[in-house]
């Protein structure tokens, strides 16, 4: 098991509302959203290669101005992920970069 973490010198909530969006714009299935918490769950689609990935993604205020997020994937029906878990995390993390640049 792997989480990918990393820190960013943004505010909690515009992190939030950029990890919100980039889960959207990914196409994935928004499952729960909970900025208290800082937790995001989302759900993606069946495809030739897998029966669907989960994604947890939760956010962890370390200052005002810098908080930590961690992405897992994973898939819950499959012994082989074929990659897709790696993948997912690195299309989130590149669709959160663009996100915040705005």
């Amino acid at each position: 098991m792997r989480i990918q973490e990393k820190n960013y010198r943004k505010r909690f909530d515009e992190l939030f509302n950029a990890s919100v969006e980039s889960v959207k714009k990914l196409g994935w299935n928004l499952i729960y959203q909970n900025p208290e918490e800082g937790k995001i769950k989302a759900k993606t689609d069946t495809t030739l290669r897998s029966w669907g990935e989960d994604i947890s993604i939760s956010i962890k205020n370390l200052t005002p101005t810098e908080n930590t997020i961690s992405i897992f994937s994973e898939t819950p029906y499959q012994f082989i992920d074929w990659g897709k878990n790696e993948e997912n995390e690195r299309r989130f993390q590149k669709f959160l970069e663009r996100s915040l640049m705005r």
